[in-house]
């Protein structure tokens, strides 16, 4: 029996296409006028009693550019202190950051209620910043902030590593360990380390597990762990 080269090449490709690592794409992929609405634990480090700020974070997307870029209104209400399992009443107002993005989910303006430079080196710090291309698991990528003078923020270089999928608030979510993600030096330098969760359909953030180190919040630098998580419909 002859077998002609063009079914054997078609063979081979299939064959081929089959045995190669699927690629995902990460990048968040916004719809104008979507809100989501997500849980905020920080459990704070060196303080005498153990403490734990809460607080319900509301996130809008405002506008989506031509260009994949992209403006949020997030809104940080039911702020709670406890202290050594005390809850302290809060009487904060509601917190409103509008924060614009690039396409890979890097800051690149901020404004609102928190439009400081410690606020926008918190943005730089804890933002999910996507590869600019598909990766496989196992794959790794790293994106750098620049340094901004005019919001005197610092360089921040993030690394990345897709390590599998799990179902979070019943969504494929692509589990992605951030490596590092370190300022470039100075006074109090910050860092973050842990897992973020990344629906593998639109790339929205699920779930955000890390520890944090010199985190600046107003003059003060603070360590400690935070979980974030995507509140399911109707909790």
């Amino acid at each position: 029996m002859n077998i002609s080269t063009v079914a054997v090449t078609a063979a081979l490709m299939a064959a081929f296409a089959q045995a190669a690592p699927q690629e995902y794409d990460l990048r968040f992929k916004p719809t104008k006028g979507t809100e989501t609405f997500y849980s905020l634990r920080f459990l704070i480090e060196g303080v005498a009693e153990k403490t734990v700020y809460s607080a319900l974070l509301t996130n809008e997307i405002v506008d989506v550019r031509e260009d994949g870029s992209y403006i949020t209104a997030s809104y940080q209400t039911e702020h709670k202190l406890t202290i050594a399992g005390e809850d302290k009443t809060s009487n904060a107002e509601t917190i409103t950051a509008v924060t614009t993005y690039d396409r890979l989910g890097r800051p690149i303006a901020i404004g609102g209620d928190e439009a400081t430079p410690e606020s926008f080196r918190v943005a730089n710090l804890t933002s999910f910043l996507a590869p600019s291309s598909p990766v496989s698991v196992g794959g790794t990528w790293s994106v750098t902030v620049p340094a901004n003078l005019v919001y005197d923020t610092r360089a921040v270089k993030h690394d990345y590593k897709l390590v599998g999928f799990e179902t979070v608030v019943g969504r494929r979510a692509a589990v992605v360990e951030v490596a590092a993600a370190e300022e470039g030096g100075g006074r109090f330098t910050a860092s973050t380390k842990g897992r973020v969760w990344v629906d593998a359909e639109n790339g929205e953030t699920l779930k955000y597990d890390v520890t944090v180190s010199n985190m600046p919040i107003g003059d003060a630098a603070v360590s400690g762990s935070v979980l974030i998580e995507k509140r399911a419909a109707g909790s």
